[in-house]
């Protein structure tokens, strides 16, 4: 799921999984429950400890209940509760989806996100998302921060940028079977081929997540920090900055231009959100 599931994970990622299993050999449901779940914690631990400072992170919290709900289940438990439990914004997180492997029960997760991803959307949860993303540029920009550089919350920053593409995704993905995709350039270049994205609002947007990624995996290299809110954000200190621009390739006194270009790129990124995201109907 998430920058996972769309391969585009950074050096600070996480990586989001949702496990599903089925009984095989004759093991009852409560058997192949309880063998899952110590796989899949086994597979947390043993990721988590790959060295003393670059272990991965497994994050369930993206599964049916979050925290509070089975480490694994069934596709037919997903299924009823995608069909009777499920809300928009797990509709949403299933455009990010990709199954790892490719035995017949991938492929039937497969078919089970796609289906929740791609179905008819309604108008009623079209605003949903829209009130959802209200609700994340209003609380979750750490308090202190500057929206205009704040790579991943900011105005036309990555959240920007992936909320536009994956509502249309939404829109148009059943239609569409290019827009079926978990990852965000193929999707942008997708809608833009198709007609639903203007060649230059894609060119537009392709560039501002291009830039504000590199510029989390530059401030990681910069800093040397796995976490922490400074990550995300370009810094206004011209030492940080300066080694930012000169990892970035930006060259001697690049910082002037790695500033000016985050700028612009996200004032534009965010006009297009805005006509395209906010407006359209």
């Amino acid at each position: 799921m998430g920058r996972y599931g769309g391969r585009e994970c950074s050096y600070a990622s996480d990586a989001d999984v949702i496990a599903v299993h089925e009984a095989v050999g004759g093991a009852s449901d409560s058997e192949a429950a309880a063998s899952a779940t110590v796989i899949v914690n086994r597979v947390k631990n043993l990721l988590g400890s790959a060295t003393s400072q670059l272990g991965i992170v497994v994050d369930l919290d993206l599964r049916p209940e979050g925290k509070n709900g089975p480490m694994s289940r069934t596709l037919e438990s997903h299924e009823e509760y995608a069909a009777r439990w499920a809300s928009t914004w797990e509709r949403q997180a299933a455009v990010r989806a990709r199954p790892i492997g490719d035995s017949e029960l991938d492929e039937r997760a497969r078919a089970l996100f796609e289906s929740m991803a791609y179905r008819e959307v309604s108008e009623a949860e079209v605003r949903d998302i829209r009130l959802l993303k209200a609700r994340m540029e209003n609380e979750r920009l750490p308090r202190g921060s500057e929206p205009a550089r704040h790579v991943k919350l900011g105005p036309g920053g990555l959240s920007d940028v992936e909320w536009t593409i994956q509502l249309i995704q939404m829109r148009f993905g059943r239609d569409v079977a290019a827009l079926r995709t978990p990852s965000t350039i193929r999707a942008i270049v997708a809608a833009r081929d198709e007609g639903l994205l203007a060649a230059s609002d894609a060119d537009i947007l392709l560039n501002a997540w291009d830039l504000a990624a590199r510029i989390r995996a530059g401030n990681t290299l910069a800093s040397g920090r796995m976490s922490g809110v400074k990550l995300d954000v370009l810094p206004r200190d011209s030492a940080e900055l300066g080694a930012l621009a000169a990892i970035l390739g930006y060259g001697s006194g690049g910082l002037t231009a790695l500033e000016e270009d985050w700028l612009r790129g996200a004032r534009q990124a965010r006009d297009v959100m805005e006509r395209t995201f906010w407006e359209q109907q």
